[in-house]
């Protein structure tokens, strides 16, 4: 019996296609929307403070041993602000 969560370990890249299915059917104009906050990094603070929010939540999930898909929940709302700039 394993209490320690240990039997939900995953590589990294297990996130990815959870995020494409999580984002569907709005996948393609998500990507285009961080990859424009990313460019506009510098100039706008709003990119930067959305960049922040998803790098707060994202970066540490990719650290955690367990990987898990309803982890991710906490990410839908700022990737679907991304959406919406689009």
């Amino acid at each position: 019996m394993c209490a320690a969560g240990s039997d939900h370990g995953a590589p990294v890249y297990q996130y990815i296609p959870w995020i494409i299915v999580g984002t569907l059917p709005w996948t393609i104009v998500t990507l285009i929307g961080v990859a424009a906050a990313c460019r506009e990094w510098k100039s706008n603070w709003r990119a930067r403070g959305l960049l922040a929010w998803l790098a707060a939540i994202a970066l540490p999930l990719c650290f955690s041993g367990n990987k898990q898909s309803h982890y991710l929940i906490p990410l839908m709302p700022v990737l679907m602000i991304f959406t919406g700039w689009m």
